[in-house]
């Protein structure tokens, strides 16, 4: 107990105290990027993409609501629960990209997650699915680390 009470307690402070500002960029960043994908670049999504929307344009606006009203109105473990899900979802997704074959999903969006080209950023190519996953790990990370510091500070 006391170890990982020292473990835990080894985070800054301003990052459990300010993880909704963290939560509000990475979660509206995430928003912005699919819709820039979709609906300027003209990227068609697939099933996959539309159901990691689901988890993620939620934590925009309920961040938005703490961020607003000062108060810790939506609690992390309802932040954690939309990021886990998005997060498994994304998993599956770059399952389905890596060993390049079809699934029911892709069949059912009409786009195959297969054939969805890299996405260059700083010269660097990323998928839009490992995108995805990158931003659904940091939120669930932080969410770990908020939860379980919150927890240890009040004992």
């Amino acid at each position: 107990m006391l170890l990982s009470k020292f473990v835990w307690n080894k985070y800054p402070h301003w990052i459990v105290n300010n993880y909704i500002y963290f939560v509000l960029i990475v979660s509206f960043l995430g928003m912005f990027g699919s819709l820039y994908f979709s609906e300027i670049l003209l990227i068609e999504p697939c099933y996959l993409c539309y159901v990691q929307r689901l988890f993620l344009y939620p934590m925009v606006f309920l961040s938005l609501i703490n961020v607003i009203f000062k108060k810790n109105l939506v609690k992390p473990l309802v932040f954690l629960i939309l990021s886990v899900s998005g997060l498994f979802t994304s998993i599956y997704h770059n399952y389905l990209q890596l060993v390049q074959e079809d699934s029911l999903f892709c069949e059912l969006g009409g786009v195959s997650c297969a054939k969805i080209d890299p996405v260059y950023i700083f010269n660097m190519a990323f998928s839009i699915p490992f995108l995805s996953f990158l931003s659904f790990l940091f939120l669930v990370f932080l969410m770990i680390i908020v939860i379980f510091n919150h927890k240890f500070r009040s004992n």
